[in-house]
């Protein structure tokens, strides 16, 4: 598998994004169509037009009222939804300076946005199958037996995370065992997430009671890099969900 391939397909997919957002134009109106405000995917404005009826020197207000009402106009239709991962969930909940949102699908990482940052979090009610699979008395038992130090996924139950040393991503794992150092450790979650903190913490003793996720193993680096090279595996979006895709990530990656 050629490396510098794959990079080169991936900085070319990230340059169409970027031109995809940059291309991408909302418009706004106000006064029956006086004030014309145009924003592009990032709500950056490109083009104000003012027709001459709006332009009152004796009441310069009503002009100022008409570019304001058109720019929220154009900025509510150029709405979109972020993407967030664990490691990142309450820091782009942070980032949208709201009160309320709602958060899919997992809902016990909308739970701890929810404590971590104050926001009211309304939640779909999904869970991840394999990390719905632990419970309490499975952790009391694994940590009698092994005197290990256990660690969990947000997505585990509240159950489960309640019952743990420390829960997070697997990144903040990894510093949380920087800082405490254990000697042996429990990590409940997936099995490749547990191999992925386990390469960075080569002087910690894994045990692993993870489960495999069917869906998680069937993306391989092979099978990543057969859809970049051959094409395969394409499917067609509408243009429209696209662009809102697109606004989704390109917001979250300029966190």
């Amino acid at each position: 598998m050629d490396m510098r391939f794959l990079m080169k397909q991936a900085q070319q997919m990230q340059t169409k994004l970027q031109e995809a957002q940059q291309a991408l134009r909302v418009e706004g109106t106000a006064g029956g169509a006086m004030v014309k405000i145009t924003l592009n995917g990032a709500k950056e404005l490109v083009a104000v037009a003012i027709a001459k009826e709006a332009m009152d020197p004796e009441d310069p207000s009503m002009l100022e009222d008409l570019i304001m009402a058109a720019f929220k106009d154009a900025a509510v239709k150029a709405e979109a939804d972020i993407c967030c991962t664990s490691a990142n969930a309450a820091a782009v909940a942070r980032s949208l300076a709201v009160r309320r949102l709602i958060l899919v699908p997992d809902r016990q990482l909308a739970a701890d946005v929810e404590r971590e940052t104050g926001i009211e979090v309304v939640s779909s009610g999904g869970q991840c199958g394999v990390q719905a699979r632990f419970s309490g008395k499975e952790i009391a038992d694994y940590r009698r037996e092994h005197r290990a130090v256990v660690l969990a996924h947000p997505g585990c139950s509240e159950e489960t995370r309640r019952s743990a040393n420390f829960v997070g991503s697997s990144a903040a794992m990894t510093r949380y065992l920087r800082l405490v150092r254990p000697d042996r450790v429990l990590l409940l979650g997936d099995c490749s997430m547990a191999d992925e903190v386990k390469l960075d913490n080569p002087e910690v003793e894994f045990l692993e009671p993870c489960n495999l996720c069917i869906f998680m193993q069937a993306v391989t680096p092979p099978s990543v890099a057969r859809v970049l090279e051959d094409g395969c595996n394409e499917i067609d979006v509408e243009p429209e969900i696209a662009q809102r895709a697109l606004r989704a990530i390109s917001r979250m990656l300029a966190l």
